[in-house]
């Protein structure tokens, strides 16, 4: 059984992809660059997030996306968790599993955690963190977290990558913004499609 799981948010427990891709489509207004289908996001997208941006718009700065990208965010929330989400995180939480969040959510994340009743129940939310590799290294370290006990839970590349550079356990979910064959090739520790594969493998 892990005893640490460090969660995305966005995309793993949070179901707010389509509304990542109507603020990302926000920016694309504000620069005049046409949008793109929903499709075609889930196949360009990807983290660090201004890697995907400066495909489209390379000049783009990260202070000028912030500012249209967090307004819209507030446009367009939904405040949705994955059904069943919460039911898991509560009883990973009950049998003293260790549960933290590393995201790049610019801070909404902290009014729905209460939203979704989930309060109290992580050790350390960080958020508004565009490159996780230096943030995962350092809650690590803070937490003297067991490399061979701890597994990080994304929906993309970025979370795998940064999992391997640390040396500790990888999962991608199919639900979020990679679909499954956009997962495969980094080679992820396990890929889950639905809730009752991710307890299995966190408590076996």
């Amino acid at each position: 059984m892990f005893q640490n799981i460090i969660f995305d948010w966005s995309g793993v427990i949070c179901d707010d992809t389509y509304v990542v891709y109507k603020c990302d489509m926000e920016i694309f207004k504000a620069y005049g660059v046409k949008p793109i289908s929903f499709e075609e996001f889930k196949r360009e997208w990807e983290m660090p997030f201004m890697n995907f941006l400066h495909k489209y718009i390379p000049d783009v700065t990260m202070e000028q996306q912030s500012g249209i990208f967090k307004k819209a965010l507030y446009k367009y929330n939904q405040n949705n968790i994955y059904e069943g989400f919460d039911k898991v995180i509560k009883k990973f939480f009950d049998l003293q599993i260790n549960l933290f969040i590393l995201s790049s959510d610019p801070g909404l994340l902290l009014d729905q955690i209460k939203i979704f009743k989930l309060d109290g129940l992580f050790k350390e939310v960080i958020y508004g963190v565009h490159d996780k590799t230096e943030s995962l290294k350092n809650l690590v370290k803070k937490y003297n977290l067991s490399l061979d006990q701890t597994i990080f839970i994304g929906d993309t590349s970025h979370e795998i990558e940064t999992s391997k550079i640390v040396g500790i356990k990888s999962c991608g979910v199919t639900w979020g913004t990679f679909l499954e064959e956009k997962l495969k090739p980094f080679n992820p520790d396990f890929i889950v499609h639905n809730l009752d594969e991710l307890e299995k493998i966190i408590l076996t």
